[in-house]
């Protein structure tokens, strides 16, 4: 089974942000990658799809919990 592979500086371009943003998210354990080969960094194009399913669930807690506090005021 054959997987599509991007390099950071693409992945970047394809998600709008900054090579620098997808290094933190790598960092930080928030997008799996596969490994780093001449330098630059592999992810395989199914842990982009969880990492972007994983920014909606975050983005979804974040704005529940603001519903929340602001019904507190």
């Amino acid at each position: 089974m054959r997987h599509q592979l991007y390099n950071t500086e693409f992945l970047a371009e394809l998600l709008k942000v900054s090579t620098k943003t997808v290094n933190r998210e790598r960092e930080e354990g928030k997008l799996n990658f596969i490994g780093v080969v001449g330098g630059k960094t592999y992810y395989r194009e199914s842990d982009v799809f969880k990492y972007l399913d994983s920014l909606k669930s975050r983005r979804r807690q974040l704005s529940n919990r603001r519903k929340v506090a602001s019904r507190g005021n």
